[in-house]
């Protein structure tokens, strides 16, 4: 577990980003802005072999009291979760300390809405059930790099990518 975010995912984020067909560009300045003054809401989990960062999730816990929906549940969400789809193993690791950490922390529920294949993937190894939904993405492409018809599993969107962490 780490409490900022340093230039190792500037290079995370450079070694990927070409292995990703759209994403937010979420390299040190990006995630501190996005999450640096609120960094106290979140759990921020990362893998590191020999001090190069590998991958990383951002966790978010939320106890419930007396909620009219939700009642007293607590509930743990992956907002954000980047790692190299070509190392499957580090993902494995970030989900297992993930979900290991919302065991401690008494957790109830832990959701997380991806679009990526291989994170899908992913989740249901580590019991997660897939769930219909909707996920829903606007965007605007400034280059022209993406294409007409870029497939939806090319994409890399998350909760974090949007404010819909601020409800969970």
């Amino acid at each position: 577990e780490e409490r900022a975010f340093d230039p190792g995912y500037t290079e995370l984020a450079e070694r990927v980003k070409d292995k990703l067909g759209v994403w937010v560009y979420r390299d040190e300045r990006h995630l501190a802005a996005r999450y640096g003054p609120r960094m106290g809401a979140y759990r921020l989990l990362a893998c590191r072999r020999l001090g190069r960062l590998l991958g990383y999730c951002l966790l978010k816990l939320k106890q419930f009291d007396d909620d009219p929906r939700m009642g007293d549940i607590r509930m743990g969400t992956l907002v954000d979760c980047v790692f190299d789809p070509d190392e499957p193993g580090v993902l494995d690791a970030l989900l297992e300390a993930a979900v290991a950490r919302c065991r401690r922390e008494r957790v109830d529920v832990v959701f997380c809405t991806a679009s990526l294949r291989s994170l899908g993937r992913g989740l249901r190894r580590h019991g997660f059930a897939a769930m219909p939904g909707t996920l829903n993405a606007a965007v605007h492409d400034r280059t022209g790099a993406m294409g007409e018809h870029l497939p939806l599993d090319a994409w890399h969107l998350m909760r974090g990518d949007s404010d819909a962490d601020a409800n969970c």
